[in-house]
């Protein structure tokens, strides 16, 4: 049984390389580090609380909100090199939020592209941030963490779909 390989693929399948060196300094290490795809999940309003844990860092986050009730979601501990990104997946219905919370209070560096000051709106301590319902869906949310805090960046079309407070 012959296999096939294909270096093409296997380049455009390499991120980089993990290095190291000896003690005399010559490098004895040399291996490729491969390409993932980000594994993805859905969060629907129907789902009253949601905890993340550690397993879900490097996930992208579908959310979806209906109905009248919010929805809550807590973050993982703030881990150093932990990363979460959220996409509101399609247009709110109803007048119910998904309220993002850090596991630990103050916690939370939020920033937003969009403020009435034109500006970015930020909060420096949040404890939690807030999808409103005005969103109008495909907002990102980037979450990035150094071992004692969130630092989130809010992607939005709209002054005041995702807000932070605490």
């Amino acid at each position: 049984m012959a296999l096939k390989f294909s270096f093409n693929k296997f380049r455009t399948a390499v991120s980089g390389f993990i290095k190291a060196q000896d003690v005399a300094g010559e490098e004895v290490l040399h291996i490729p580090q491969i390409q993932i795809a980000p594994v993805t999940m859905a969060i629907a309003g129907v789902v009253q609380t949601t905890v993340l844990k550690d397993d879900d860092f490097g996930k992208v986050i579908f959310l979806t909100q209906s109905g009248g009730s919010d929805s809550a979601i807590t973050l993982p501990p703030a881990t150093a090199g932990g990363t979460l990104t959220f996409i509101v997946a399609s247009t709110p219905g109803g007048a119910g939020d998904i309220v993002i919370t850090a596991a630990t209070a103050d916690t939370i560096v939020f920033a937003a592209s969009a403020d009435a000051g034109a500006d970015g709106a930020t909060n420096l301590l949040a404890d939690s941030f807030t999808v409103e319902a005005a969103a109008i869906g495909g907002e990102r949310i980037e979450c990035v963490a150094d071992g004692s805090f969130w630092y989130v960046y809010a992607h939005q079309g709209v002054i005041g779909a995702v807000t932070a407070a605490g």
